[in-house]
């Protein structure tokens, strides 16, 4: 029905005759259609050059009564060397036939032989036989870098040093052309890092289109530093090709630590006695330092013995390339020992190139009582009579002394060995004293002052108590006296060196007699002659500068004859006069300065100098005056004879006139 509300006629289903038309259409369409193909033919080309191309003609041609429009062909590569080209422009508006041309062309990597390349216009194909007729000649195809890896020093440098470490690595030289190649030589070229040598055993020929296996031997100096090095190599193949590589090799060093065989056990130890035990720590390769060496006690199992018991010397914490560094461990039981016990000690010691552990073990024993008798015995002979009264109460105390526990055993053992100390340092400082080696006497002060505050806390009876008073007024006496000896040397010594050592050691005696007071101002004015010191020593030192500087200069205007030098000059003595003077003035000066700072030494080198100084130029000032005096000589002679040569001139002239006047007349 339509907008006005008309109906269509009804259509009669099934009329034969649209079928009919219907069929005979889509027929027709597709019989156009498959009509409408593509056919190629096919072609070929002889190419005779070793690198050249050639032209191939092809013939499209429509399958179909129907045009159609042709675009560029895709043209895949047969063979590497080989490229294909169309000549033509596209796209093509093609009824019936055409002729399309392709461009062949071949590299002198492409071998003689005959190959066939498929040209795709869309679905449809055409072949191309090429005929390389001609023979590529021996070519040295490109080689790859060679990277070694990495060269571990794992063995002794020592046993290397003539050989040197040496690795191979396998690579091959190719042949790509039609004819055999003879393989020249295959060497170093210039010269290799870190004094690398290269050995290539090498196939003298190699046959067309094949490789053949080199084997290229590296050898490392064990003097080569650690990182990386290269070097180049050469392969020369004549006609065929040169090529030169890149070598690469990277040099590790290793590092193995080593520590020399000990026994661990002490054994039975006295508890006065110090026993050591020395082990050597080792880098046994010799290519680089083992650093970060340090030892502790172990944190885990540390043992029972007490850390200052056990006294651990390690001087260095570096361990040099193939050296050694001792470790000695030094045992010396002190007073707290439980005589007859075990004590053991773990350390733990690490450093860059590995960790181990040292145990140690040992067994107390008690003193020996009749040692220690003997000695005092001795002692109590002594002719001082603190000397000697100590001694004898130590002796009863020993007497004494019987079989107790730990902590008896650990006051005899402390105080006896105290007090032999003290009193040997003792007797020793009183002769120093009485010999006026004060310096040597307050060495020997501080060891009995140790042992001394060692009696205090080990002091537990009053036999103890009383030995540990006595011992400390003896000490005390002789400190009140050094302290005052040092004051006077302090306020009488006429340098600053020798006040500068005074007053410190008059500090460490304050120190000793635990007066801090006194301590603290004796070190203050140390330091403040301390700070004398250093001025004169630098205004010695600037002069010196300064009357160096002096002497070159006037050096400058002095005339040299051979090895000699003397003023001649009459115009430069003045300057010459003024800087000897200086010279001589501030040597002088630079002299007093290091006399009142205690050099004595270099006082004397530059009072020496000094006078060496006023010499010359005593002696340059008699050979000045010696050479004026004779200026003045030649000055006259030439004056008189001037004179006397006049005269004689005037006489000549005079009788010259007087005989013409006679012949005149």
């Amino acid at each position: 029905m339509d907008s006005c509300g008309r109906g269509y006629p009804a259509r009669k289903r099934g009329d034969p005759v649209r079928k009919a038309i219907l069929l005979f259409v889509v027929f027709f369409v597709l019989v156009q259609t498959a009509q409408a193909g593509l056919s190629v033919s096919s072609g070929s080309c002889r190419i005779k050059d070793l690198e050249g191309t050639a032209t191939v003609t092809l013939t499209l041609k429509t399958t179909g009564n129907e045009s159609m429009t042709v675009y560029a062909p895709s043209l895949p590569s047969p063979e590497k060397g080989i490229t294909l080209k169309a000549l033509d422009r596209y796209p093509i508006s093609l009824s019936g036939s055409t002729n399309v041309r392709i461009e062949v062309r071949i590299t002198k990597a492409v071998s003689r032989g005959t190959y066939r390349a498929t040209v795709y216009f869309g679905d449809s194909t055409g072949t191309i036989t090429i005929n390389a007729d001609r023979s590529v000649p021996a070519h040295l195809a490109p080689l790859q870098n060679i990277d070694a890896g990495k060269i571990v020093f794992d063995k002794p440098r020592k046993e290397m040093e003539k050989t040197g470490f040496k690795v191979e690595k396998k690579f091959e030289i190719v042949n790509d052309g039609d004819e055999t190649m003879v393989v020249k030589s295959a060497a170093a070229y210039g010269t290799p890092d870190a004094g690398m040598t290269f050995n290539v055993n090498y196939p003298s020929q190699i046959l067309n289109r094949s490789a053949g296996t080199a084997t290229l031997t590296i050898t490392i100096p064990a003097s080569a530093p650690e990182g990386t090095h290269q070097g180049k190599l050469r392969i020369d193949c004549g006609k065929a090709g040169t090529q030169t590589i890149t070598v690469t090799v990277t040099v590790e060093h290793a590092v193995k630590f080593e520590m020399s065989a000990y026994n661990p056990d002490f054994g039975r130890v006295d508890i006065l006695k110090s026993v050591p035990l020395k082990i050597s720590l080792n880098e046994s390769l010799g290519y680089k330092d083992i650093s970060s060496v340090k030892i502790r006690r172990d944190d885990d199992q540390p043992g029972n013995g007490k850390d200052d018991w056990m006294s651990v010397d390690l001087p260095a914490s570096i361990i040099p390339k193939g050296g050694s560094v001792p470790l000695t461990f030094t045992l010396r039981f002190r007073g707290e020992t439980e005589v007859g016990k075990t004590y053991r000690w773990k350390y733990y010691l690490s450093n860059s190139a590995g960790n181990a552990t040292i145990t140690l073990q040992a067994v107390a024993t008690p003193i020996d009582i009749a040692e220690t008798k003997n000695v005092l015995q001795t002692m109590r002979g002594s002719k001082n009579p603190e000397v000697s009264n100590i001694a004898g109460k130590v002796l009863g105390m020993l007497s004494s002394s019987g079989a107790g526990g730990a902590e008896a055993w650990a006051s005899v053992a402390s105080i006896s060995q105290s007090s032999v100390t003290f009193l040997d340092a003792m007797d020793r400082a009183v002769q120093e004293v009485d010999n006026n080696d004060h310096e040597s006497a307050l060495n020997d002060l501080l060891v009995a002052r140790i042992a001394v505050e060692t009696m205090r806390k080990s002091a537990h009876t009053p036999p103890q108590t009383n030995i540990y008073t006595i011992s400390n007024n003896f000490i005390n006496s002789i400190l009140y006296k050094e302290s005052a000896y040092f004051e006077k040397m302090a306020s009488d010594a006429s340098d600053d060196r020798t006040k500068i050592i005074a007053q410190r050691h008059a500090a460490t005696v304050y120190e000793l007699l635990n007066d801090i007071k006194k301590s603290k101002k004796a070190r203050e004015m140390a330091a403040e002659s301390i700070s004398a010191y250093n001025q004169k020593i630098e205004s010695a030192n600037n002069n010196q500068v300064d009357a160096d500087d002096a002497i070159r200069r006037a050096s400058d205007d002095l005339y040299r004859w051979g090895d000699a030098k003397l003023l001649v000059n009459p115009f430069v003595y003045d300057s010459t006069s003024y800087r000897y003077k200086f010279a001589i003035n501030a040597t002088t000066v630079a002299a007093e300065n290091y006399q009142a700072a205690g050099e004595f030494e270099l006082h004397n080198m530059s009072a020496l100098r000094a006078n060496e100084l006023q010499k010359q130029w005593l002696l340059l000032s008699s050979q000045f005056f010696m050479l004026m005096i004779g200026y003045i000589l030649l000055f006259a002679g030439a004056v008189i004879w001037c004179v006397l040569a006049f005269m004689t001139f005037t006489a000549d002239s005079r009788e010259e006139e007087f005989g013409d006047v006679v012949l005149l007349s």
